[in-house]
C-alpha cells in the first residue's frame, strides 16, 4: 500500500492494484466512512456498482468512484494484464 491510513489520520489510503487476465470479482464490499476511487493505469478494469451489479469498463485515465454505503467490486475479464490506483478518502 502506498499510503496507508496511518500516515494521514485516516484520511486517505491509497493503493496498487495489479490484476491477472480474466481475474474474476471478490464478493461486494461497501464502506461506512469513506469513497473508494478506482482509477485504470495500464489495460482495463471492470467494475460493479449496487446489488444489481451495473456494469462499467474503465481504460487509462478513466475513473469510476463508489460512494460511502455502496456496494461495489471489480474485476478484469480481459485477456491483458490490469494496473489501477484505488483511492479510499474518509468523509470528514
Amino acid at each position: 500500500m502506498p499510503v496507508s491510513e496511518e500516515e494521514n489520520d485516516g484520511a486517505m489510503q491509497l493503493y496498487q492494484v495489479h490484476l491477472p487476465p480474466g481475474r474474476p470479482s471478490p464478493p461486494l464490499p461497501y464502506h461506512l466512512a469513506f469513497t473508494e476511487t478506482f482509477q485504470v493505469i495500464q489495460g482495463a478494469l471492470d467494475p460493479y456498482l449496487g446489488r444489481g451489479r451495473r456494469h462499467a469498463v474503465l481504460n487509462p485515465q478513466e475513473s469510476l468512484t463508489a460512494q460511502i454505503g455502496q456496494l461495489h467490486t471489480f474485476a478484469n475479464e480481459r485477456g491483458t494484464r490490469s494496473q489501477s490506483i484505488s483511492t479510499g478518502l474518509r468523509d470528514r
